[in-house]
């Protein structure tokens, strides 16, 4: 079964609206935006979500390109101890969108690594800039935030003494001596 769901963070932008130079776009996420956010990327909390967005038609085609830069506060769980760890994120990308029939749905396409990411489909002549800028925030999460000053090392010994001391094992190597 496909169930199709909406993004948490939609903003679509018509493409038949976009002048040849650049149009900007400001968006900022909601509290039920970025609460529903943080839920999917597993943060304990999204405090900030805002973007500026360039967009424009590519001489005139039905090619769009988007640059866009986005700023967010998170709070995520350090990989350690589970503290809070706060951060700050300032990423730029940019993107094309292009109808799909523009795009190949049809055909089989090779791409080089060093070749320009195709473009993304756009879907009744429009496109969601919101999803994008969700899906770039995801990537630059950090995938191991840790809090200042801890180290793995420093649990690993405490884990090896509390579990040295807990073992049943050890009941046993007492038990024989």
């Amino acid at each position: 079964m496909n169930i199709e769901s909406s993004p948490e963070f939609s903003r679509i932008i018509r493409a038949d609206q976009l002048p040849d130079h650049d149009a900007e776009f400001n968006f900022e996420a909601e509290p039920a935006e970025r609460d529903k956010l943080a839920i999917r990327f597993s943060l304990q909390s999204l405090n900030r979500l805002q973007a500026r967005v360039w967009a424009r038609r590519i001489g005139g085609s039905p090619v769009v390109r988007v640059r866009v830069n986005f700023v967010a506060d998170v709070l995520q769980s350090c990989v350690v101890t589970l503290d809070p760890v706060a951060a700050h994120i300032d990423e730029w990308f940019e993107l094309e969108f292009a109808p799909a029939d523009g795009i190949g749905a049809t055909e089989e396409v090779i791409f080089e690594a060093d070749d320009d990411d195709p473009p993304e489909e756009m879907v009744g002549g429009q496109f969601d800039i919101g999803e994008a800028i969700s899906e770039h925030l995801a990537l630059s999460l950090d995938d191991y935030p840790r809090k200042p000053g801890v180290e793995f090392s420093d649990q690993i010994e405490h884990a090896d003494e509390r579990a040295s001391a807990d073992s049943p094992f050890a009941v046993l190597r007492n038990n024989q001596k």
